[in-house]
């Protein structure tokens, strides 16, 4: 796959695609990794901090300047007060030979728009590798932008520029999340707002008795919509375990005096961290993001074993769920902005945050939990609210031996199911009239 996405990188733009678990993010890595061995320049941005992290970049707005501006008209008032920023990131635009966008599904066009501006401006001849899934979370669009030229699909694809980069659209169609193949199959359809009778008494097979809910906490994680639900459960359940209370608050520190305090709080905000950690021994907890050469994966799970502290540094020993032990100390979580000086194009430090990438797993929300793999899951559905988010909260599962949902509304279960199968049309009528090529399968 990777030498048939390399050749095809020689010649087109692409975007890579497909459903929740399939290895994009994996695959994406693979091909930066291979770009650098060649000597070849990669940007990798995600389209939130904790996208950008999870696969080792850093995100649009910091890369390409955009500040905390959400449309062109925004940008070129702005612009005026960076010169010396843009005639640097000119230099650099010129210099690389792919960006690697990830997470398009939270694009918004006019972000898009924004992209374009920029590398049309200043000289861009390299290829776009843009990656993602339309049918997962969308854009956020603030009030701000509901009145932009965007009011039928504030999606990437809607922006014409999505037509000028002629994208080769891939695929990827096997899932390596889960092994169980009528699984997927129900989640393929699902994303793809497709549902009979068949899918919906699949799914009814799941429910879980909100009455025996309680007694599914020590083993399970809860999804739910809404943070202050996630919130209220983790510290009821914090509060029932008869060990000492420990606190690790996150050490910030911002480093570019020109970053503003609006823009570093926002970074922070973006990021899936608890600024004020509070653990005991004895609770269960989820990583919260990949770190391999550590030991662990963002949605693996384990029990706090023990927490030490050495040379006035705090470690935390957890048994993973595999059985596997590892000895956790905090992550830095760094803010980066793209530099060159001379013919080298480097990355600079604009602030740092210091966490341990761990949160209680008691509960998360649904947002929070896209890119995990969760182990044992039960999803509420109860407050679904957002196109794809029934879709990103069910995906997650790995076996649905271990899956349970949760719902207590008065309506009937396949009613309130059809009516929360939020699929956007215009993404529907996009993946219906574009024709994709499998890289799993297909010959290019």
């Amino acid at each position: 796959m990777l030498n048939k996405l390399e050749k095809i990188l020689e010649r087109h733009n692409v975007f890579l695609s497909g459903g929740a678990g399939v290895g994009k993010s994996f695959l994406t890595k693979k091909i930066k990794n291979s770009y650098e061995k060649q000597d070849k320049k990669v940007i990798t941005l995600g389209s939130s901090a904790l996208s950008a992290i999870n696969i080792g970049g850093i995100t649009l707005h910091s890369f390409f300047c955009f500040g905390r501006c959400v449309n062109l008209e925004e940008l070129y008032l702005y612009d005026k007060k960076q010169r010396k920023k843009l005639i640097q990131l000119e230099k650099i635009l010129k210099k690389i030979d792919l960006i690697i966008i990830d997470e398009i599904s939270m694009v918004s066009a006019d972000l898009l728009d924004m992209i374009a501006f920029r590398v049309k401006s200043f000289g861009f001849k390299g290829k776009f590798l843009i990656v993602g899934d339309f049918f997962q979370l969308p854009p956020v669009i603030k009030d701000k932008q509901v009145n932009s030229l965007f009011v039928n699909s504030h999606y990437a694809f809607s922006s014409l520029f999505w037509e000028e980069l002629m994208l080769k659209n891939l695929s990827l169609s096997v899932s390596k999340r889960t092994q169980n193949e009528q699984f997927y199959e129900k989640l393929s359809l699902l994303r793809q707002g497709i549902f009979n009778d068949e899918l919906l008494e699949y799914f009814q097979t799941f429910l879980l008795n909100p009455k025996k809910l309680e007694s599914e906490f020590d083993d399970f994680t809860l999804l739910c919509g809404i943070n202050k639900k996630a919130d209220d459960i983790n510290e009821q359940r914090l509060n029932k375990i008869q060990n000492p209370l420990f606190s690790f608050r996150a050490e910030l520190t911002k480093e570019d005096e020109d970053l503003t305090q609006a823009q570093f709080d926002s970074w922070i905000k973006s990021l899936s961290i608890v600024e004020n950690l509070k653990l005991k021994v004895g609770a269960r907890i989820i990583f919260t993001l990949n770190n391999f050469d550590k030991g662990y994966f963002n949605g693996e799970q384990g029990i706090i074993d023990e927490i030490l502290e050495q040379e006035n540094k705090f470690y935390i020993k957890i048994i993973k769920n595999n059985g596997c032990e590892i000895l956790l100390e905090p992550y830095t979580y760094l803010f980066e902005e793209v530099k060159q000086i001379g013919e080298e194009i480097f990355t600079a430090i604009r602030a740092s945050v210091s966490q341990f990438p761990i949160k209680l797993a008691y509960a998360i929300t649904i947002h929070k939990s896209q890119g995990m793999s969760i182990e044992k899951l039960i999803c509420d559905i109860d407050n679904i609210f957002e196109n794809g988010q029934l879709y990103v909260a069910l995906s997650r599962g790995i076996n649905p031996k271990n899956l349970k949902i949760l719902y207590s509304k008065s309506l009937n279960f396949k009613n309130y199911f059809v009516n929360v199968l939020k699929t956007d049309e215009n993404v529907k009528t996009f993946y219906r009239e574009n024709d994709f090529l499998d890289l799993e399968n297909d010959e290019e």
